[in-house]
């Protein structure tokens, strides 16, 4: 499960002269000025409650902007070394499955991960996780994947465990089951998916070492076919999964997804009018990775306004990675996607707090109302719109998780 840190009990306190803005459930602004928000064993309580004159621990923000602390429901952040080389190459032309057929993209990073002792992929880790949090981010998704064969996988697991433990912010594990073939398999994806559902994953589920499940379906990673296994073997246990789909190429991943009970699918670059209007119909969170479509240079972009026109949920996350998307800040990916996108700033509010929630399955978080945790930004701006408006800033004052100053 995610982390959940200990607070004392019975502890409360007030947050002064804020500036409070979240977002409704259509992806509105809601704005309440100059107000107090009470949190009591870490939940919000009471939003513009008086201050009792003999109230301690009140805490002045001064008139700065308060937001939900930010989501990020779709990261790589575990791994090794980083490609930059293979972003030279693509200057110079390479594409991405050039690279990746050449012994490059995740079987590179799956080497360099290997070589780092538990200790130093740690620390590596640790340091991502603070830069982002020092972004706003309170909530983070840590994928495995670049482990692969399942000595590598299991480790890249316990290790999140550790991050959980250390981290001042909420983690959340996934276990990337397909990302990419190992060594061995080669010719054989279909054997190693069997593998995967025959053994890994029983296996992993019984360690508790997972939240949820994810894995890749293009033409360069698993099938179809072959994906609907895991997703078969998922819901038939009741875990939790999402799906990397429509990027490269359309393979009808999203639709078969959303339809099976998906939290979200990811990316979508290629998704078709008739997979929004079926996602449309479900719970399924849309992911979108403006960092990808950005770094990778991509010239098909997600249709976002069909699937907001459409009535969609849509988050957006750093996808954070070595190889496509080495971003770390949402306040940026939020600019990209406004930018890249068109994706007016408040929906871009909403798709990194509110729908980045339920992305992950969240419904204690991602809103400032009463009874959620008191996860909170907050910046020293004067609108939510220069959240999408600003670049490269970090505007950010602090944090708060479950009611605690972080930073």
């Amino acid at each position: 499960m995610e982390s959940r840190k200990r607070r004392p009990m019975g502890t409360s306190k007030f947050l002064t002269n804020c500036n409070v803005v979240d977002c409704d459930t259509d992806g509105r602004y809601r704005i309440l000025s100059n107000t107090t928000l009470r949190i009591v064993n870490g939940i919000i309580s009471s939003i513009g409650e008086e201050v009792p004159i003999d109230a301690q621990n009140v805490i002045d923000m001064g008139g700065r902007l308060v937001t939900p602390g930010l989501i990020d429901a779709h990261t790589h952040l575990i791994y090794g070394g980083d490609r930059s080389n293979e972003f030279a190459q693509r200057l110079r032309g390479a594409t991405y499955e050039e690279i990746a057929n050449a012994g490059g993209g995740i079987t590179s990073t799956v080497n360099e991960s290997r070589k780092l002792n538990d200790e130093n992929l740690l620390a590596a880790t640790k340091a991502r996780l603070m830069e982002m949090a020092r972004g706003g981010t309170t909530t983070i998704e840590i994928k495995s994947g670049y482990g692969l064969d399942y000595a590598d996988e299991l480790r890249l697991l316990k290790l999140i465990q550790r991050v959980k433990e250390w981290a001042p912010i909420s983690v959340t594990a996934t276990y990337l089951a397909a990302h990419a073939l190992p060594n061995g398999y080669e010719g054989t994806k279909g054997q190693y998916i069997d593998e995967v559902v025959d053994s890994r994953l029983p296996e992993l589920f019984e360690l508790g070492l997972f939240d949820k499940v994810d894995l890749f379906c293009d033409e360069i990673a698993f099938s179809l076919h072959d994906s609907l296994k895991i997703i078969e073997w998922c819901s038939n246990k009741g875990v939790r999964f999402s799906v990397h789909g429509e990027q490269l190429t359309h393979t009808g991943i999203a639709r078969e997804a959303s339809l099976r009970g998906a939290l979200s699918v990811d990316h979508l670059e290629r998704v078709t009018k008739e997979d929004i209007e079926t996602i449309s119909t479900t719970d399924t969170v849309a992911i979108l990775l403006p960092g990808a479509y950005y770094f990778l240079r991509e010239t098909i972009a997600p249709p976002v306004l069909d699937l907001l026109e459409a009535g969609c949920k849509v988050a957006i996350a750093t996808d954070h990675n070595p190889g496509t998307s080495p971003l770390y800040s949402l306040p940026l990916a939020m600019n990209f996607a406004a930018t890249l996108f068109r994706l007016p700033p408040d929906i871009a509010l909403a798709s990194v707090t509110r729908w980045a929630a339920k992305a992950l399955g969240f419904d204690d978080r991602g809103a400032i109302e009463v009874g959620k945790r008191g996860d909170l930004a907050v910046w020293n701006l004067d609108h939510p719109d220069q959240l999408c408006y600003r670049i490269g800033s970090n505007d950010l004052e602090t944090i708060f998780v479950n009611g605690e100053k972080v930073l």
